[in-house]
């Protein structure tokens, strides 16, 4: 539906980290995303300085950057 926002993975106000299965997982500032043509997302987490990818099953890796916290 168009317009319409969902929370995946990590939790609203609740900065972190960590990887993990959807809202075991936690970002700080996600500021982008992009998807592939298998359907993950991929997210650049700002404060983290990382990226980090989505699967479709809702678990969460860090790919790219270094976690700072």
């Amino acid at each position: 539906m168009v317009g319409e926002v969902s929370t995946i993975a990590g939790r609203v106000l609740q900065a972190g980290s960590a990887d993990g299965k959807l809202t075991a997982a936690r970002f700080n500032q996600p500021s982008g995303i992009s998807v592939d043509k298998i359907g993950n997302l991929f997210v650049s987490d700002y404060y983290n300085h990382t990226i980090r990818k989505i699967s479709p099953l809702g678990e969460v890796t860090t790919i790219a950057g270094k976690h700072l916290i």
